[in-house]
């Protein structure tokens, strides 16, 4: 199966549990999601296989990892025909990473999406092939440029007068991965002209290019159309586009996003300049919050 990502999420490392780990079971406990995430563990992982990376002190970075609650021995070997189980960790020879499944993708889904890409990757086939059996491409070109005017690739048409940041728009995830590779093409295309090439058949190059980018990255297409949501600040399958080849922007460079995320900075600066205006003219408030501090950092002893 193709590679795919693990989620992290960005305040992953002022979690509790993550505070103060060392660098060495941060990043043995980062390899093992990645590990499940490849082998389609649901979040198992063999201690053997921790082992065989050959990372320095691992058996101290997995039992700090088990004692902080970050991985879990496995219910099936914590104890053998009624005999309690040992307060070692290591005598498991499997952990549970916790909570696993609450962010990463299951087997099942990786499954489910591995036959959805290569269905899709059939239909393509099956296209391909009937183009090739056209023999003039003067009419495959003038067909291909036809249907360009009536449906740009940059912009195909919302439904109901939707704009075009939902997968509603679009029609189905098979239209949507459409316009994704229409829209790389057409950066390809603008690419190869600043580079002074010369092009005679406008739609035909389109076409070619549009089934290179879904040969070379069908994969990371399929999957970022499968999880969409919705474009924040640009037509979805421009942000698709972006993220998987950052060369296929929007056409303003971004000015659009960049001005929005300072309006934004903005907008949350003088937010906290009124929350501080608020309490500095309130001095009693300060004093009561310094005091809560305090008393929360050197707490009375039982």
């Amino acid at each position: 199966m193709a590679s795919t990502w693990i989620k992290l999420q960005d305040d992953f490392f002022d979690h509790p549990k993550v505070i103060g780990l060392s660098p060495n079971a941060t990043a043995i406990h980062l390899r093992a999601i990645c590990w499940c995430s490849k082998h389609l563990t649901d979040g198992r992982i063999p201690l053997s296989v921790v082992e065989s990376w050959g990372m320095r002190r691992w058996r101290d970075a997995v039992n700090t990892l088990a004692q902080r609650g970050l991985w879990e021995p496995t219910v099936d070997q914590r104890s053998t025909m009624g005999r309690p189980t040992s307060p070692d960790p290591m005598v498991d020879e499997w952990f549970q990473i916790h909570d696993y499944l609450d962010y990463q993708r299951s087997a099942e889904d990786a499954r489910n999406i591995k036959e959805k890409r290569a269905s899709a990757g059939a239909k393509g086939g099956k296209a391909k092939a009937a183009k090739a059996k056209q023999t003039s491409s003067k009419v495959l070109d003038g067909v291909l440029a036809e249907k360009r005017r009536e449906d740009p690739p940059s912009s195909p048409p919302a439904v109901s007068g939707e704009a075009a940041n939902t997968l509603a728009a679009y029609g189905g995830e098979e239209e949507l991965t459409g316009a994704v590779a229409a829209h790389m093409a057409r950066c390809d295309l603008d690419r190869a002209r600043e580079a002074g090439q010369v092009i005679t058949s406008e739609a035909g190059w389109l076409a070619k290019a549009a089934d290179t980018r879904l040969a070379n990255h069908g994969d990371d297409i399929a999957f970022a159309v499968s999880n969409a949501t919705a474009g924040l600040h640009y037509a979805l399958h421009v942000e698709i586009a972006e993220a998987i080849d950052p060369r296929c922007g929007p056409s303003d460079h971004g000015a659009a996003r960049a001005a929005a995320q300072a309006a934004a900075a903005e907008a949350r600066r003088l937010e906290r300049e009124a929350e501080l205006a608020t309490i500095r003219a309130n001095p009693d408030a300060i004093r009561a919050g310094a005091a809560a501090a305090r008393a929360a950092l050197h707490p009375p002893a039982a």
